[in-house]
């Protein structure tokens, strides 16, 4: 099995819809609840995504860090929740390193909400950030600084919507593929 067969089948097993929430603290973690509640109620047609919770202690328990990084893998939106001040500490860049690396070239989102504190200027990225912004671009994510409107909409020509799309046969297709044409003899000269 080849480097993209074994995407294409780990694309097959996710999820769609998937959100992954990481969480500093419990007051960060009700931040991202009233960011993200509306969302889950935007439309009865619409599929509610499956959404993961968990806190950054659940990172230095090695049984959870693993499942979490599995989470990460897959998700298609994964939003990071936490104080402005200061940097992240070690072990939650350690465990950016662990999933950026298995994720592959899937595409997604990776959001960064901010509780304001110490005083910084309204616009003005804090270092935790500014290490989103730089780990969203390494894996080929785009960033966000607010969850987005709608989760479950595809991204219009994308590798992932030429793949889904491409294993899919209509009606159409079907029956072309199923027509039997036996082409005209040309009369010899």
């Amino acid at each position: 099995m080849n480097k993209r067969d074994s995407k294409m089948s780990g694309m097959e097993e996710r999820p769609t819809g998937s959100v992954l929430v990481l969480y500093e603290s419990p007051s960060a973690r009700e931040r991202a609840v009233s960011f993200y509640e509306p969302l889950g109620g935007q439309s009865d047609a619409a599929p509610r995504p499956m959404v993961k919770w968990y806190s950054f202690d659940h990172l230095s328990v090695p049984q959870k860090t693993e499942e979490v990084v599995r989470a990460a893998v897959c998700a298609d939106l994964l939003a990071f929740v936490a104080s402005s001040v200061g940097d992240f500490p070690a072990e939650i860049k350690s465990w950016t390193e662990r999933w950026l690396v298995r994720r592959g070239d899937r595409e997604g989102v990776l959001v960064g909400l901010f509780l304001a504190e110490g005083g910084l200027p309204l616009g003005s990225p804090c270092l935790k950030e500014l290490y989103l912004r730089q780990l969203a671009h390494r894996a080929g994510m785009d960033y966000l600084s607010h969850f987005p409107g709608q989760i479950m909409r595809p991204i219009p020509d994308s590798l992932d919507s030429f793949s889904e799309r491409a294993g899919r046969i209509s009606p159409v297709l079907d029956e072309i593929l199923h027509t039997h044409f036996v082409p005209p003899s040309l009369p010899l000269k």
